[in-house]
């Protein structure tokens, strides 16, 4: 059976609305259903047989509701019939007898080729209940997926007590299960977790659990470092030790979400396996959650950092016009001496223009880099930050190579040495080659930090390879949680995801002019997109249904 033809599964009487779709399909005999049919000798009784058989077919179960027969029902048994079906009926009017009843009930099952389940059938239900518990957390999906494989192996659903004992002794096995692997890794380790996990911070302060799940106050240096030291409390937990390979993250989610919804004084009175499982899996979905948070921080921290930057240099583009204004006077003075002979002139310009050599050189983007090194001790102090996330980056990863080389200056904290290796590319050589080795320093580290936040937000080569050991259905806390704390991005809205590739005009990888960290274009290119969106108007497109359609010449052209 589809899913769809699973809806109706173990209820007892018939739905509220049955679509025409759905009578054809469960109330249509087939020939063998017809001759069985077809033995009896009274319509009532061939129209009552048909019933069960088709209620049998829609629910997996017999019909003993008293309620009115849907109409439309015995209009469509009628036509197949060819007899005229009472407008209304229900049980108590179709069977004068009970024994017909059960009679029609027997014959239902027969003619469908259901029997009542067995024990070797109960054992193989146990069977798949167990392993479906490993992947579904919910109990009424968990009933759903029994009373499925009863009809898909031809059995009479049992009756929801029962059923709702095997679902109960299935999540049980699989509760145990889990609870065995937590002891297996955090040992006795494990009897601390609630009594850290309810001490109060400070004297009369709040408790490490409210401290954890309290949100961050802002976007700053010390939120960040909150977050960290979040990070390194349950790592002191050994929540960095609780991988569960067979446990997906919805599972994760479940037995956490338990333990969030509990006041601290029911907290105390829980009991193994549960109070295990829950705090274990608590834990673990805070690292994930905080984990992904720091690192959201640090690309906020990263952002500002450029846009300062940026903002800066845009500052320094007023003094920079007036320079120009003046080197305008001064070419068009000389130009008006008809004293000076051909050669001096010719000196004079070059004496004119010389200040400016290295700004013709200079690109915007190289400018802002640079202004971004000039805050070297901030950079150093957000790095240092960064690396107490101990984060699992890979051996041949330029932010690996660039945190070795930091890591080695502690003799000469203050300088670049010549001999450092530069993993960045030919876009920062120039001002990591500089011969002033303190501001080379400060680009090395405005490198690193740029390299970082790529890395980060690139989905080729981000945070699935930055922390390898992050699977789909396992959850490791090095890898960020990207449905926890990150927006969920449209495929309109991809294109403009910040510090990913993107074909806007403007756009750079590393946070250029079109607003690094904001989550959209700049104002630039906003309005490159409007006037684009004016020229493809009057070219003729028209927008239907969500998607563009040419008109005019463009249709006739293609």
């Amino acid at each position: 059976m589809s899913l769809w033809e699973h809806r109706y599964l173990g209820q007892e009487r018939f739905p509220d609305a049955l679509s025409a779709l759905e009578i054809e399909h469960f109330f249509t005999l087939g020939e063998d259903e017809l001759a069985a049919v077809r033995r009896r000798r009274r319509v009532l009784n061939r129209l009552a047989l048909a019933l069960q058989i088709g209620f049998l077919k829609m629910t997996g179960g017999t019909l003993n509701s008293v309620e009115i027969v849907p109409a439309g029902v015995l209009e469509h048994l009628g036509r197949q019939l060819g007899c005229t079906p009472p407008r209304i009926a229900s049980i108590r009017a179709l069977y004068r007898r009970q024994r017909t009843l059960f009679d029609h009930q027997a014959a239902a099952l027969l003619a469908l080729g259901r029997r009542e389940p067995s024990e070797h059938a109960e054992r193989g239900l146990v069977a798949h209940l167990r392993r479906e518990a490993a992947a579904v957390f919910d109990n009424a999906e968990l009933m759903a997926c029994a009373r499925s494989w009863l009809v898909d192996h031809d059995y009479l659903l049992l009756r929801e007590r029962e059923l709702r004992r095997l679902v109960g002794a299935a999540r049980r096995h699989q509760e145990q299960a889990l609870f065995k692997v937590i002891a297996a890794i955090a040992g006795p380790d494990r009897e601390t977790w609630l009594p850290r996990l309810l001490a109060p911070i400070e004297e009369g302060g709040i408790s490490r659990l409210e401290w954890l799940g309290a949100v961050p106050s802002g976007r700053g240096p010390t939120s960040l470092e909150a977050q960290i030291d979040k990070v390194a409390f349950l790592k002191e937990l050994g929540a960095d030790r609780l991988v569960f390979s067979d446990l997906p993250f919805a599972g994760l989610q479940h037995f956490a979400r338990r333990m969030m919804t509990r006041k601290a004084a029911a907290l105390a009175r829980l009991k193994d396996p549960h109070c295990t499982i829950e705090i274990a899996c608590f834990l673990r979905l805070q690292l994930l959650q905080l984990t992904d948070a720091s690192l959201t921080l640090l690309d906020h921290r990263i952002a500002a950092r450029w846009r300062e930057a940026r903002e800066r240099v845009a500052a320094v583009q007023a003094s920079r016009l007036h320079r120009f204004h003046r080197l305008l006077g001064d070419l068009a003075s000389r130009t008006d001496d008809e004293a000076l002979g051909a050669s001096e002139l010719r000196s004079r310009l070059r004496d004119l223009i010389a200040p400016f050599a290295a700004e013709h050189r200079t690109t915007r983007v190289a400018q802002v880099r640079q202004e971004l090194g000039h805050k070297s001790s901030e950079l150093a102090r957000l790095l240092k930050t960064v690396q107490a996330v101990e984060l699992t980056i890979p051996a041949g990863h330029a932010v690996a190579v660039a945190f070795a080389t930091l890591d080695s200056l502690a003799a000469a904290p203050n300088a670049l040495p010549t001999t450092a290796p530069q993993p960045f590319g030919s876009s920062w050589q120039n001002l990591i080659d500089q011969p002033d080795r303190a501001a080379a320093l400060g680009c090395f580290r405005a490198a690193t930090v740029m390299a970082l936040k790529r890395a980060a937000k690139r989905f080729d080569y981000g945070r699935s390879q930055l922390f390898p050991s992050r699977r789909r259905g396992q959850a490791d806390p090095r890898a960020s949680v990207a449905a926890l704390a990150r927006p969920v991005y449209s495929r309109a809205q991809s294109a403009r995801r910040p510090g990913t590739l993107s074909s806007t005009p403007g756009s750079r990888p590393d946070g250029g002019a079109c607003g690094p960290g904001r989550g959209g274009p700049s104002r630039r290119c906003r309005r490159r997109g409007r006037r684009t969106a004016a020229a493809a108007t009057q070219a003729g497109t028209t927008r239907c249904a969500g998607r563009a359609r040419p008109t005019g010449t463009d249709a006739r052209r293609g």
